[in-house]
């Protein structure tokens, strides 16, 4: 499982995939922009909530 996780970007705010690695772009933490990331080791999957706080 590859991951990256990025922050103030301000185009593509969201989750893509991106030749087998999941990006996660969550925004401008300055307006309140976030994300919640689990991954559940038995599976390997990613449960990606983006968030406005």
């Amino acid at each position: 499982m590859d991951l990256i996780v990025c922050g103030h970007i301000h185009e593509d705010k969201g989750v893509m995939e991106v030749a087998g690695t999941t990006v996660v772009n969550t925004g401008m933490a300055s307006e309140g922009s976030a994300a919640l990331i689990e991954l559940d080791e038995k599976s390997g999957k990613l449960d990606i909530e983006m968030l406005q706080v």
